[in-house]
């Protein structure tokens, strides 16, 4: 039998990004969650769905990505929207079947035990399939905390970093980047936060060795925070902060990386170090 191909569906709706809004690239940490923009395409994939399925295939999400790996022209019509502590915030738009391959990809997390989240790198970009605002993605990957605590244990061994967070100490500051209100990974504090909480582990050791001339062996992390750098000059560059306060006297003791986030591909522009206020 010769599947006819579902023609794609298009809402008219009014442009999701406000032309007057400035141009900003996206990089943010939370789900890529896919869905059936039309019931045609519902349609189609239960048609697809064959009646006897492998073993290790039980789930919805696992049934939905055997079929759109099977039959990339329905993972084409198909609507990926992002979401930000379980809030919708973008619609997604791949750029290449690449970027369409890892959208299927990240249905079925490797763990199914442990949570998924899921980075996206691009930038605005209008859409009139959704009221949300549109991302096109430059590219996408999918992590979840043991792995990323496995990934720092692993960098800071290779480094010769003597005592290595533990993974409360990680997944602390992981989230404590995460929960800063609204991160929704389009500002240029929020790119460089997302940005060294996934790609920089030695922001995870001061709370469990000595930096400088404080000791934070005795420390706990008490809070993040990201400013505009001064030194920035024409370049846009932000100081990610991270605080520790000292149960014995209460002092806080600051550390900073400073990061660079004038294009679409955040990098590091100082390592950790002291943080004095200026």
């Amino acid at each position: 039998m010769i599947m006819a191909r579902a023609q794609p569906r298009v809402v008219q709706l009014s442009p999701a990004v406000d032309p007057a809004r400035p141009f900003s690239h996206v990089y943010a940490i939370g789900r890529i969650r896919p869905f059936f923009p039309a019931i045609d395409i519902e349609k189609e994939y239960q048609q697809l769905l064959p009646s006897s399925l492998p073993g290790d295939v039980t789930t919805e999400d696992q049934r939905l990505h055997y079929v759109l790996e099977k039959h990339p022209f329905l993972a084409r019509e198909m609507g990926w929207m992002f979401y930000v502590a379980d809030v919708s915030t973008y619609y997604l738009i791949p750029s290449t079947p690449l970027d369409l391959d890892a959208l299927v990809d990240s249905i079925v997390p490797k763990d199914p035990t442990a949570t998924p989240y899921d980075v996206i790198i691009g930038a605005h970009q209008p859409t009139v399939a959704s009221s949300l605002p549109g991302v096109g993605l430059t590219w996408t990957f999918q992590f979840s905390l043991p792995e990323l605590v496995s990934t720092v244990s692993s960098r800071l061994r290779g480094q010769g970093v003597q005592g290595i967070p533990s993974t409360a100490q990680v997944t602390e500051i992981f989230t404590g980047m995460l929960q800063l209100a609204n991160n929704t990974g389009d500002l240029d504090e929020h790119r460089a936060l997302n940005y060294v909480s996934v790609n920089y582990p030695d922001v995870y050791i001061a709370q469990s060795t000595s930096l400088g001339p404080v000791s934070m062996n005795n420390g706990y992390f008490s809070g993040v925070e990201a400013r505009r750098s001064t030194l920035g000059g024409q370049r846009s560059i932000v100081d990610v902060i991270l605080n520790y306060k000292d149960p014995s006297n209460g002092l806080t003791s600051s550390y900073y990386v400073s990061v660079d986030v004038e294009g679409e591909f955040p990098f590091l522009v100082t390592k950790l170090q002291p943080y004095l206020e200026r």
